[in-house]
């Protein structure tokens, strides 16, 4: 509506806004927003595909394929689901199954696509993807179809350590905030992927946690393509609020989970709003609706000095996977402290370094920019490089 005047072009906005509504763009300030979308579907579309690899380190490995169909009217006549595996355009595998829509609103249906025996893993050093695309049709003629992509890989945390697609896997990453100086969360796609090309080939990073809110999918798009792991965690910092405030929490993470979900990027999902205070409840209905719409990931969520008390005598209330620790704290000589892991738990360590005061041994007033104070920029490097040397002494 950036035109919109009395008696100009957009007037029929003026209805809706009040007579007295003006839009200006306020001096020298800016606007920006993300991106959007507008889909055009017809009565009876496809609106979400769940595609589940399964036993993908087995001859028999599979992929269970979840199609919702959102009816405005029944249609007069039976449909059929068709889905299709393809990899560098060349078919794998597809099923079919007709389908009888007995009420508006949403029904699934189920395919299952099999005989992948000779399709190829995705893991960091060859990130293989392979696209599900799902056909509606009608007497023969489609109505609507979705594609997505997937990757075969099976990652699993546990209490000796994490393993991709059964080998022992050390994990070396970095946490990222998607907010950019002076344009905030308004950075075209092309930044967005350049940050992922970053991580994975020029620091070496083979993870990364989105701190602390699920981030843009062109930037998850790249770590699909880079094999770059992904942590991805709901919105949210600290507080938690009231119970109209949790039900928007329990909403963010089925949101999240059901963009994310076919994306073997993502490898852990983050169900506890970042370095809150224990809420059994909440987290319980967090994990529940993370499992019942994906069972094959596992789920955590930050731990502190704070939320970590008498966690031991009480760990029937924590409810998640893998416990996850943001460590800070330093060594008697003031450089960074890392604590041992937790016996009997599969143990991730989910922040370090900061702006945590090192020298000060406490507080987090340790600021740095990228660039400008060469000396301060060095002393940070050496603090993430002294983190991973001595996480890594724990096998």
């Amino acid at each position: 509506l950036g035109g919109c005047r009395d008696g100009g072009p957009f007037h029929a906005a003026r209805g809706w806004l009040g007579p007295s509504v003006r839009l200006r763009a306020r001096p020298r300030q800016a606007w920006r927003a993300r991106p959007g979308s507008l889909r055009v579907v017809p009565g009876v579309f496809i609106s979400d595909v769940f595609a589940r690899p399964v036993k993908v380190l087995d001859p028999d490995r599979h992929v269970e394929v979840t199609c919702s169909i959102d009816a405005a009217r029944l249609p007069s006549c039976p449909l059929r689901v068709e889905a299709v595996l393809t990899g560098r355009s060349r078919i794998i595998a597809r099923a079919s199954r007709s389908l009888q829509i007995e009420k508006t609103g949403k029904t699934d249906a189920a395919l299952t696509l099999s005989k992948l025996g000779n399709v190829k893993l995705w893991n960091v050093n060859s990130p293989h993807l392979y696209e599900v695309k799902v056909i509606l049709s009608a007497d023969g003629k489609p109505l609507d179809e979705y594609q997505t992509r997937i990757g075969f890989r099976d990652a699993r945390f546990e209490v000796d350590g994490f393993f991709l697609n059964g080998r022992r896997f050390r994990i070396f990453g970095l946490d990222r905030h998607e907010l950019y100086p002076y344009v905030g969360f308004a950075m075209p796609p092309r930044a967005l992927r350049r940050d992922a090309e970053l991580l994975r080939r020029t620091f070496n990073c083979n993870f990364v946690r989105c701190s602390h809110y699920p981030q843009s999918e062109a930037f998850l798009d790249a770590c699909d393509e880079l094999g770059l792991m992904v942590w991805e965690e709901l919105p949210g910092w600290q507080y938690l609020g009231d119970a109209a405030w949790k039900e928007r929490a329990l909403r963010d993470v089925q949101s999240m989970v059901r963009r994310d979900r076919n994306r073997p990027s993502v490898v852990i999902w983050g169900v506890r709003i970042n370095e809150s205070r224990n809420d059994p409840e909440l987290y319980r209905k967090t994990k529940e609706a993370a499992d019942a719409l994906d069972g094959s990931r596992p789920t955590s969520g930050t731990m502190t000095p704070s939320s970590t008390r008498n966690w031991l005598e009480n760990r029937e209330n924590w409810n998640q996977d893998v416990f996850a620790f943001d460590d800070y704290h330093a060594a008697a000589d003031g450089s960074v402290g890392i604590a041992k892991p937790i016996p009997g738990v599969s143990y991730f360590l989910a922040e370090v370094v900061g702006q945590f005061n090192y020298s000060g041994r406490r507080g987090f007033n340790a600021k740095y920019r990228r660039a400008g104070d060469v000396e301060l920029q060095m002393q940070q490097a050496l603090r993430h490089a002294q983190a991973h040397d001595r996480a890594a002494a724990y096998p």
